[in-house]
């Protein structure tokens, strides 16, 4: 899977929800639905999904600067890719009602997300 300039038609949508010291927090949405999309179009544009074991492994050894040891332990502290569906919504195949569904995000990830947020007090998912 990769962006191409021939390749079929993928539209996703981008809205940074918070700036944290090397890695931003975004709202995604898509106009399409390929396979790895929103892993492929943010890898893309240089910015993997954290934890991503296929397209963004290692992500924070490219950076440097002051902001490297901050990747660095939010690296070690994602126990899986940092990408959650939190709301999904489809028009049924058989009966044609829009369904709509929502899912908080799972308590590992929002460990992650608390300490990203400065709160060093937070649950260390990895010991």
């Amino acid at each position: 899977m990769a962006v191409v300039r021939n390749g079929r038609r993928a539209l996703t949508r981008l809205r940074v929800r918070e700036q944290w010291a090397a890695a931003q927090y975004l709202d995604v949405s898509l106009g399409t639905g390929r396979t790895h999309q929103i892993r492929v179009h943010l890898t893309h544009l240089g910015h993997p999904v954290v934890g991503d074991p296929v397209y963004g492994p290692n992500w924070s050894k490219g950076m440097s600067g002051p902001n490297r040891p901050w990747a660095q332990e939010l690296e070690r502290r994602t126990p899986r890719q940092l990408l959650h569906a939190s709301d999904l919504s489809f028009v049924h195949p058989s009966t044609g009602e829009q369904m709509q569904f929502r899912a908080e995000l799972p308590s590992d990830m929002e460990d992650v997300v608390q300490w990203a947020r400065g709160d060093r007090k937070g649950h260390d998912p990895t010991g």
